[in-house]
């Protein structure tokens, strides 16, 4: 999917009336709906996207949108095109989407959304109107503007492990209809939260990780790829390789499960010590509301699909597919052979030269190419041939 219909994407999904309520303001203002798409379609890093010197006057954009390696400034009398950004009047942003416009605005005439909610305040959504009086377009540059090389499979596991291990702090799990927030991952009340999609997505969103900045939506994490991660279905379809569970299969580190409406990352396997002492076996990460709820640690059964709070515990629903992510690498490079070294070769002088030859007089180097091969591997092809030397003297050779 390019830029432009990822962010035409993002501005559905924040207009399809969950979110309404945004930073305990009523609404979300016009600049606010504009830069968490920008955010959510990768086109702007996730500290842009959340840095707003004002709640609701479109300037706390400008300073992005005039970054002229990710949009193009148009006069306003340009032909529009989809996913256009449009100013107006001085403080009012908007997005051009086939003769409408995407904007959270408060007048009357507004607040009825494309999908018949009506709103109190400002509101998010796609209106049939022009907007107003136009004072600049902007035009993303549909280039890839991600920066950096590809998380590997091995270090998705581990920072699945390490969230899991409450390594970034604690964790709880957070679903139903108002899971946008979820989704992306926030720390509140003291825990990160996350439904189980939003776990999977935070952790593997590029190209910023989430690195468990506690002040950031997301923990840091780019949230562009939460675009093509509505439901655990199109994740595990948007997966570069797909299968199901079967006897004898094997899965990298960092491989997608999934089953329906839950999904978790393979981890490898993990020996973790109990509370009683107990050694405990996981290979698998994930958010859950069972097994006391959160991001947490527990076993898969590569062969079923089984799935279980740790090896040989209580069984859960069983997983019923894998896949790899198409912005994970997975490549596992081929280690190179260990060079085997060369024979050390044991100098031999006169002395020691007669002594072996009458050792292979009485036969204890063996016989023929078992002898040559014996003495040239201690002793190197000119020890060999002063020892045979010898040899050869006492028969009269």
């Amino acid at each position: 999917m390019d830029r432009i219909s990822e962010f035409i994407n993002a501005l559905t999904s924040l207009g399809d009336g969950r979110h309404h309520y945004w930073d305990g303001h009523t609404g979300i203002g016009c600049s606010d709906y504009v830069r968490m798409a920008l955010g959510l379609a990768g086109v702007i890093t996730t500290a842009e996207a959340q840095n707003s010197n004002s709640l609701w006057a479109g300037q706390s954009i400008r300073g992005v949108l005039n970054d002229t390696k990710r949009f193009k400034r148009l006069d306003p009398s340009a032909r529009k095109l989809n996913g256009d950004i449009l100013w107006y009047h001085g403080h009012h942003v908007a997005v051009y989407h086939n003769g409408g416009i995407f904007e959270a605005a408060p007048e009357a005439s507004h607040y009825l959304s494309s999908n018949g909610k009506t709103a109190v305040g400002y509101f998010p959504g796609y209106h049939n109107c022009s907007g107003g009086s136009l004072t600049d377009i902007y035009r993303i540059i549909d280039t890839d503007t991600s920066v950096g090389r590809k998380m590997k499979g091995s270090e998705l596991a581990d920072l699945a492990y390490d969230v899991a291990m409450g390594k970034y702090g604690a964790t709880a799990y957070r679903g139903g209809s108002d899971s946008y927030r979820g989704n992306v991952g926030e720390w509140y009340n003291g825990r990160w939260h996350f439904d189980c999609l939003g776990f999977v997505h935070t952790l593997t969103a590029t190209p910023d990780h989430f690195t468990g900045d506690k002040t950031l939506l997301g923990g840091g994490a780019t949230m562009g790829d939460w675009v093509s991660m509505t439901d655990e279905a199109k994740t595990l379809m948007s997966c570069s390789k797909r299968g199901k569970f079967a006897k004898g299969i094997s899965l990298n580190e960092g491989s997608l499960l999934q089953n329906g409406g839950h999904v978790g990352i393979y981890i490898g396997g993990k020996a973790v010590k109990s509370a009683n002492g107990d050694i405990d076996m996981y290979n698998t990460a994930e958010c859950t509301a069972i097994w006391g709820g959160g991001v947490l640690l527990s076993w898969t059964d590569l062969d079923t699909g089984k799935r279980y709070n740790k090896k040989g515990g209580s069984e859960g629903t069983a997983w019923t597919a894998w896949g790899e992510f198409s912005q994970i690498d997975y490549f596992m490079p081929i280690p190179k052979p260990t060079p085997i070294p060369a024979p050390v070769e044991t100098a031999l002088d006169a002395a020691t030269a007669l002594e072996i030859a009458l050792e292979v007089i009485a036969g204890k180097w063996g016989n023929g190419e078992t002898r040559k091969t014996r003495l040239t591997e201690k002793y190197g092809a000119k020890g060999y041939r002063k020892v045979q030397d010898i040899v050869n003297r006492a028969f009269g050779e």
